[in-house]
């Protein structure tokens, strides 16, 4: 149902569900804020805690998610050290179409989806629109919920059209999501009552995009406004009437409001013999507002040019340079080059390298937060300086066997990355204040190896394993993580019947958390998910149930 469901089944990616925060994500032992998240291209905003919680990016009109693996920073900009993943939405409508999807689970999990095609000679028009429920789930009988209650609501307008060679896409997306905090009954004297907390988000993307495609070149521009509002309220409820009224405690009540314009555009030359070329231009505002914030507003401005050239060597070499030329209001932007080579000795070898530079720019509130109460005392650091990384990967494809649609594929991943400025929140020296600071180097290294086959006409086996280690502090042991995934996949098309098993398990984990104010090494039990699904098609019908 959403990005953090679908990737918690691959054993690259870690994800750390919170009853009240959400999905956020590790990918290679980066942390989220090192992974940019992108629909149809434009980046994600609104994050909280540097995350982006990804049980909030709805699958109902998503197509293909595409994941790059390691620093990206050349193409996509800041928060790409640790990987970009871009979720596409569906474009391909060829006829007038109609389908409702729904959806139950046992744990009183319910969605529905509508999706409405309208086809008027060479133009598409669009409308998806859906809900999400969950009540909420405790092993007590207690009002309170151990999993909070959450609802959303989201609709997707799109308007497609193709002129001459150009491919036109206008499109408006809102999202709003309610996670309720229920409180138990208070003591005496104010038995009948209660405090719940109510945490809103409202998401609006507003983008238009235009491809143009030529035997020669590719011309792709892109222009988006994006709007993240975090609310909390605090209200007071009589729990014998179900009447409610707001506290207006400024601990309690709270908005926080993030805005960006983002533009992107990049020519792509095609048709030359040994050469091939990317050069494009990138252009972000990014705002917040909230009393959390200095001056209750902050802004950042941020513009990049890039370019990527592409060279056949011999027959069986090719090489790819890169390089992005950044500029920040805030803070010096590193010069991020990149370097990758490709050896294909025939189709059943492959062999890659590649050397790249990454960075993360501080976010606006790590410069300009102020969040000062009787339990907190945080302020920002606007002279932090951007994180930067040297990342070395290496792969091995090969294809041992290959014979019709058949084939078994091998492909094992090296990775190497050295974090430089990495920002933490620490205690300013004398005080019991805390703030950002450039305070550490990081070391990430790792292995992933994934064997791919397909054994008959009607089933698919992958197994994955991924292991990786994150040195952050001389003092700390590493944070390990390793992850194993078996999936089998079956379908037969002539009864229109298919099956699919998902395995994942991951051992003991030793990770860092902070207690007590102190960073200390904790170990995590072992575990396992399983995840069963049989799927058949009604051809009379025109559905399909799973």
């Amino acid at each position: 149902l959403n990005l953090g469901e679908l990737l918690n089944q691959q054993a690259l990616f870690d994800i750390q569900f919170d009853p009240a925060l959400g999905s956020s994500i590790e990918m290679q032992g980066m942390s989220g804020n090192n992974i940019n998240i992108l629909v149809d291209g434009i980046p994600v905003i609104g994050r909280k805690g540097g995350q982006i919680d990804i049980s909030q990016l709805n699958l109902s009109n998503i197509e293909k998610i595409e994941i790059v693996k390691g620093p990206s920073s050349i193409s996509y900009g800041t928060n790409s050290t640790g990987g970009v993943i871009n979720l596409i939405s569906k474009q391909d409508y060829k006829n007038d179409e109609f389908t409702f999807t729904g959806y139950l689970e046992s744990i009183d999990v319910r969605q529905f989806n509508f999706d409405l095609n309208k086809k008027i000679k060479n133009q598409n028009f669009n409308l998806n629109l859906g809900q999400y429920e969950f009540f909420g789930y405790s092993q007590d009988s207690l009002r309170s919920k151990e999993w909070r209650p959450k609802k959303q609501n989201f609709v997707q307008i799109m308007w497609l059209s193709k002129i001459s060679n150009n491919n036109i896409r206008l499109k408006s997306y809102f999202f709003n999501e309610k996670l309720l905090e229920l409180g138990d009954e208070n003591f005496a004297p104010f038995e009948g009552t209660a405090f719940d907390n109510h945490y809103i988000t409202i998401r609006n993307t507003n983008d238009l995009s235009i491809n143009r495609k030529t035997e020669n070149y590719t011309l792709n521009t892109l222009v988006s406004q994006s709007a993240t509002k975090f609310k909390r309220a605090q209200y007071s409820v009589d729990l014998n009437s179900n009447e409610e009224e707001n506290t207006n405690n400024p601990d309690f009540n709270s908005e926080d409001l993030f805005a960006a314009w983002y533009f992107r555009s990049e020519y792509n030359r095609l048709n030359w013999d040994k050469v091939s070329l990317q050069i494009g231009i990138e252009s972000r505002n990014d705002m917040v507002r909230g009393a959390r914030i200095q001056s209750n507003r902050a802004s950042t401005y941020e513009l990049a040019c890039f370019s990527k050239t592409e060279l056949k060597l011999t027959p069986n070499i090719k090489g790819q340079i890169g390089i992005r030329i950044p500029y920040h209001s805030i803070y010096a932007a590193p010069l991020s080059p990149s370097l990758e080579l490709l050896y294909s000795k025939s189709s059943k070898l492959q062999y890659r390298a590649s050397y790249a530079r990454g960075f993360r720019a501080p976010t606006i509130k790590e410069l300009f937060m102020e969040f000062i109460d009787f339990n907190h005392n945080i302020v920002g650091n606007s002279e932090l300086e951007a994180e930067y990384s040297h990342a070395f990967n290496s792969s091995i494809v090969y294809t041992p066997y290959q014979k019709n649609t058949k084939y078994i594929q091998i492909d094992i991943q090296g990775s190497l990355q050295y974090l430089n400025n990495k920002i933490d929140l620490a205690q300013i020296e004398n005080t019991t204040g805390y703030t950002y600071f450039n305070v550490s180097n990081a070391k990430y290294y790792g292995l992933n190896t994934t064997i791919d086959s397909k054994v008959s006409e009607s089933s698919n086996i992958r197994l994955g394993w991924n292991i990786y280690k994150t040195e952050l502090t001389e003092s700390l042991d590493p944070t390990t993580f390793q992850n194993i995934s078996l999936l089998y996949k079956y379908y037969n098309s002539q009864h229109k019947f298919g099956a699919n098993i998902n395995l994942k398990y991951t051992p003991e984990i030793t990770t860092q958390r902070y207690q007590n104010d102190e960073l200390v090494s904790v170990k995590q039990e072992p575990f396992e998910l399983i995840n069963l699904n049989c799927n058949k098609t009604f051809i009379k019908l025109n559905s399909t149930v799973s």
